[in-house]
Formats: structure tokens, C-alpha cells, sequence
């Protein structure tokens, strides 16, 4: 089965001739596309529901992969020992969700040797939790799917260098190759923010006021930056 543009970008970034997890697998359909093309040499795939966690199990031995793909019911990176696997996988999900598996289990997290993550919304903090936790960014990827944008992020264990605070937004990868998709990216989160300041001079009171400025300013920034591609 043909892995969707969103799921063939991930696939992309795993480490190539190694183990990979895939935590809230759903029905499995990257870590079997991994091991059938022989770019993962086991996987793990790690689901916390159990209907995903029985379709994943029919989808794993329709293509007769139980030897090579371990399916396991549990919550996040509990499924996983530290070193089981070189790279982790965490997609589809808020980055709230993901920064809670990640912080649950930091044996596992520090034993891996990159992680691969596609946040839903709260790429920023992504970023941000990367960087707090000594995660180099390597690799970044922005995929047109359904008319949805999608930003994915490789990191490996390393110190980033500092940079301005609009590139956790943006994303330093993105900015630094600028992706042909950049600037819709940058259009995109300029519109989410004035929509919010919008929503903002509702109110009246004075926390609003004052948060609408700074993203005006943001948005200013934003712009400003845009000219720039």
C-alpha cells in the first residue's frame, strides 16, 4: 500500500539500516512500509488505543511482518527500553502531547539517535523542547496534503546554536535551505496570528491589550522577513 505524501516524508527521515518506533502508530502503515523496503531493519510500533491497536495487527499480519515489526499496546515511549531503537518517531499529534511522551520516559529519549517528529499545531514548541533538551535539529520537510501543511523535524543529540526567537516559528532548516514552500509557510502563520489579534481587541481588558501588541509586532517581524526570500 502507497504511503500518504505526509507518512512518505517521515519515511525519509528515519536512519537507514536500523530500528526504528513509531509511537501512536494507528494502523501501522509506516513501520511496515519501512520494513518491506528494507529501509528499517525492525520496528517497533507502539499504539495507547486499542481499535488502532487491533488494525494495526491486521494490517501487520496481512503483510506478514510479525517477525520483523513488534506491535505493542501502551502509553507513549513505555512500550520502548532504552536502545531498542535508533530512531523514534512521534506524528499526528499536538506538540503539548508529544513534549508529555518525551519527558515521560528520558532514558529512552536519550538513548535514541534521532528523532523524528510531525506536530499537528505547536511546531514552536517543538522547537523550543528540541533546543531545551539538546536536540540539534537537522532536518526539516513542509508537505501539502488535503490542502493541510505539514512541518516535520529530524534532530540528532547536539547543541543548537543560537538564533532569533522567529526561527522556532519558522523553523532555522526551512529558513536556512528556504524550502520552496517557505513563504506559504510564513503566510500561513502570519494569518493564523492576526486572527488571533483580531479575536484579541474583543476584549477589553488589559492582559488582551497587551498580548495583542506583541504579536502585532510579531506579525511586523514576520513580514519583514518574508521581503527577504
Amino acid at each position: 500500500m502507497p504511503l500518504s505524501k505526509r507518512l512518505s516524508a517521515i519515511a525519509k527521515l528515519v536512519i537507514p539500516g536500523a530500528g526504528v518506533a513509531d509511537i501512536g502508530t494507528d494502523h501501522a502503515y509506516l513501520p511496515i512500509y519501512l520494513v518491506e523496503h528494507g529501509v528499517a531493519t525492525h520496528a517497533i510500533a507502539g499504539e495507547v488505543n486499542q481499535g488502532p491497536y487491533l488494525a494495526a495487527q491486521d494490517m501487520i499480519q496481512r503483510a506478514s511482518l510479525q517477525s520483523s515489526i513488534s506491535l505493542r499496546l501502551g502509553d507513549g515511549l513505555a512500550v520502548l527500553q532504552p536502545g531498542e531503537v535508533e530512531t523514534i518517531v512521534i506524528a499526528g499529534m499536538g506538540a503539548t502531547t508529544m513534549t508529555d511522551i518525551l519527558n515521560a520516559c528520558p532514558a529512552v529519549v536519550q538513548a535514541a539517535k534521532r528523532l523524528v517528529v510531525q506536530p499537528m499545531i505547536g511546531a514552536a514548541l517543538m522547537r523550543q523542547w528540541l533546543t531545551k533538551h539538546r536536540w540539534a535539529i537537522c532536518e526539516e520537510e513542509l508537505i501539502v496534503e488535503d490542502d493541510i501543511l505539514y512541518e516535520i523535524i529530524a534532530a540528532e543529540p547536539g547543541e543548537m546554536p543560537a538564533m532569533n526567537s522567529l526561527l522556532y516559528e519558522i523553523g532555522p532548516v526551512l529558513w536556512r535551505q528556504k524550502h520552496p514552500l517557505l513563504e506559504y509557510h510564513m503566510t500561513q502563520i502570519i494569518k493564523q496570528y492576526k486572527k488571533i489579534v483580531e479575536n484579541l481587541k474583543l476584549s477589553k481588558t488589559t492582559e488582551a491589550a497587551e498580548r495583542c501588541q506583541r504579536l502585532v509586532k510579531k506579525i511586523e517581524e514576520l513580514e519583514a522577513w518574508r521581503t527577504c526570500l
